[in-house]
């Protein structure tokens, strides 16, 4: 019997159902450290320095990273990779400029999840705010500030013209012209997106554990910016608390976390 046409048994429920689940926070490893990270609360600004010296005198924390630490800094393509946009690269912490509310530009590292928060609070960044635009049409009009200086425009990429030409308009009885507001929506899980990463304790390998819904290609990723052998990292994607397509991408914080696990030589969370 072949699956189309035919009713087929779910087999991970009753685990789900009676609580015997394994999500990615459920799994504690010996010498566990936690990482918190430090987000920019303006949308588009410079850097212009990050003073982390009360954050590391903060009790528990252990270290604190930013993206002069990590030089060079590996970068995600635009859509993790799904549609590479030169110049629109992600870094895994912003050195320069933040292009975004919540992009990350340090991260503390502490030995429980209540120091990483307070070595957060006690880290000092000096932004000089630029211009910002939030209404897509203004991001278009000649004048409009760059996010991406390298790319050197706001539009990404435009399919309509080569979908309709102007002569398929030009041929038409009727043209009905309109502008549409769509809400804007987001994903959200009840299980938020998780990381541990752990060192082998004699072997020094990495394994990954992420409620990732694509755990090849995360993989493939973490191995090909940071150099490391197919071997030497191991993805294991636990129970998945709801994904819906966004934990599909490999995110920064996945991909700095394996950094960190292999520089402290520790399990990180």
């Amino acid at each position: 019997m072949g699956f189309l046409g035919n009713a087929v048994k779910r087999v991970e429920d009753p685990a789900l159902l009676r609580g015997k689940a394994s999500f990615t926070d459920n799994i504690h490893l010996p010498g566990q450290l936690y990482v918190a990270f430090v987000r920019s609360y303006e949308a588009h600004a410079r850097i212009r320095g990050i003073d982390t010296s009360e954050a590391l005198a903060v009790p528990g924390v252990v270290a604190v990273f930013t993206a002069a630490d990590l030089e060079p800094v590996p970068v995600l393509d635009t859509c993790g990779g799904y549609m590479p946009v030169p110049g629109m690269e992600q870094p895994l912490l912003a050195g320069d400029k933040v292009h975004f509310v919540g992009e990350a530009v340090a991260a503390v590292v502490a030995s429980s999840r209540y120091a990483a928060a307070d070595g957060v609070a006690a880290v000092e960044v000096d932004y000089e705010p630029l211009p910002a635009v939030i209404d897509p049409e203004q991001a278009l009009a000649p004048d409009a500030p760059v996010v991406f200086e390298d790319w050197g425009s706001n539009l990404i990429v435009d399919t309509a013209e080569e979908a309709m030409p102007d002569d398929l308009f030009a041929e038409a009885d009727v043209v009905i012209e309109m502008d549409i507001a769509n809400q804007r929506v987001a994903s959200a899980s009840l299980e938020p997106r998780s990381v541990l990463v752990g060192p082998h304790p004699e072997t020094g390998e990495l394994t990954l554990w992420s409620s990732n819904q694509h755990p090849q290609k995360l993989h493939s990723d973490a191995c090909a910016l940071l150099g490391l052998d197919s071997s030497e990292l191991r993805v294991i994607a636990p129970d998945v608390g709801g994904g819906f397509g966004a934990k599909s991408l490999p995110y920064p914080e996945e991909i700095l976390l394996v950094l960190l696990a292999r520089r402290l030589g520790q399990p990180v969370t």
